[in-house]
């Protein structure tokens, strides 16, 4: 499954993709189960943004990992900045750090990765 998260461009928008893309990469469990890189926008026709996070996994616990990781990464952040997550299933667009929004990308991680589990 291939997810790209994307933060909108803003005065600290490069910045926030370089943050993510190091939290994501250093967490442990997430990179052993999980190939992060970050690929320019035009690469996933995203728009508004310098540059993706491109995350592939291939089972449900590289998907809750990446949710876990991503959920920590936000509890570091003073002011959680909104941020774009793109998969086969459709787009959610978070702007708080409310634990509905983690769990509403959670639930959406789960179901397209057991879709692609299904489907393999």
């Amino acid at each position: 499954m291939r997810v790209v998260i994307a933060a909108p461009d803003q005065e600290d928008g490069q910045l926030l993709a370089d943050e993510l893309h190091d939290w994501l990469v250093d967490d442990v469990e997430l990179h052993r189960t999980a190939k992060i890189r970050r690929v320019p926008r035009d690469a996933v026709g995203a728009m508004g943004v310098s540059d993706v996070i491109e995350v592939v996994v291939s089972q449900g616990i590289a998907a809750l990992n990446l949710a876990l990781a991503y959920a920590s990464w936000r509890t570091t952040r003073p002011a959680p900045p909104g941020v774009t997550v793109t998969f086969a299933e459709g787009t959610i667009t978070l702007t708080d750090d409310s634990p509905e929004a983690l769990e509403r990308v959670l639930a959406a991680l789960r179901r397209s990765a057991d879709d692609d589990g299904a489907t393999a």
